[in-house]
């Protein structure tokens, strides 16, 4: 099977959270741990999603034990 797109392979195993998050944010999951970029507003997607990630990484709170 070829793949006749762009893709960024992940080299850690995505859990399901992650791939729901992935997948809100518009973009599919091929074979495991492959995000798809079949199309260019893909890459603003994932810069989306990056920054999402910084942003929650910020606040102290998200960390704190209950």
């Amino acid at each position: 099977m070829t793949i006749d797109y762009s893709y960024i392979l992940l080299l850690i195993e995505l859990t399901e959270n992650m791939k729901d998050e992935v997948n809100r944010a518009g973009l599919e999951i091929y074979a495991g741990e492959q995000i798809i970029i079949d199309k260019p507003e893909n890459i603003l997607r994932i810069a989306g999603l990056i920054n999402e990630t910084y942003e929650y990484t910020k606040n102290d709170e998200n960390f704190k034990r209950e």
